[in-house]
């Protein structure tokens, strides 16, 4: 059995950057790109250069890329995508606390279900089952 604890806790981190990333970031101040709004999904350069990683080191093709200030925000997207108005969401402990408020932020408090876990912090994937199977707005 695992006996080992993993902190949840959002990451902080405690080091600086490399004087290189200073000096990268000095430099860049004069990149116009820089000073004004990009669109939504990212700027076109860095999602072309990432589609091109995603081709050539992942076999990955055709994809869809967005880049996002982190992945908070990245989750935030997929609830309001995903997620329906009348809708439900579950999530099984542990669980970041921004996950559940990205679900009532955007559906309210009655769309988030805090489902069971078993000894070990395994889902119950028998009441998952049998939830799923009882509502048909459960995603």
């Amino acid at each position: 059995t695992q006996t080992q604890i993993y902190s949840l806790a959002q990451g902080v981190v405690y080091w600086k950057p490399p004087q290189c990333a200073y000096t990268a970031l000095a430099s860049s101040l004069q990149n116009e790109e820089l000073h004004t709004y990009c669109p939504d999904e990212g700027l076109p350069s860095l999602l072309s250069e990432l589609q091109t990683k995603l081709s050539n080191e992942n076999n990955l093709r055709n994809v869809n890329v967005i880049v996002t200030s982190g992945a908070n925000q990245a989750y935030v997207n997929c609830v309001s995508t995903l997620l329906s108005p009348s809708d439900k969401a579950i999530v099984f402990a542990p669980y970041y606390f921004n996950h559940v408020m990205a679900i009532q932020m955007m559906r309210g408090d009655d769309a988030c279900i805090v489902g069971p876990t078993l000894v070990g912090g395994q889902p119950d994937l028998n009441w998952l089952e049998d939830t799923l199977s009882s509502s048909s707005s459960n995603k």
